[in-house]
């Protein structure tokens, strides 16, 4: 999808899905201003402005690709729980 990094491709999923970056940096395990950044480059490089112009750019895109596309379903180091299975699909 347009040269995003696997893991720009991630946040932009949980952030199209109405996650706050707070809450992407929680479930990453990420401090909230590496999320930040991530996210400016994601609108970057799709030449977005906002959340609502992101949500727009996945749905148009190809689905089956996006919702492959989910928060790794690994366990936490810190607390052993796995973490939430995202589309992007969730609110778009």
């Amino acid at each position: 999808m347009q040269n995003l990094t696997h893991r720009e491709l991630e946040l932009a999923t949980l952030a199209a899905a109405g996650f706050s970056n707070q809450e992407i940096a929680e479930i990453l395990h990420i401090r909230r201003q590496t999320v930040k950044n991530h996210i400016q480059a994601v609108y970057r490089k799709l030449h977005i402005r906002n959340r609502v112009e992101l949500c727009l750019h996945l749905r148009g895109d190809n689905v089956d690709e996006i919702q492959r596309v989910v928060v790794a379903n690994q366990p936490s180091p810190k607390t052993g729980q796995t973490q939430p299975f995202v589309s992007a699909s969730a609110t778009c």
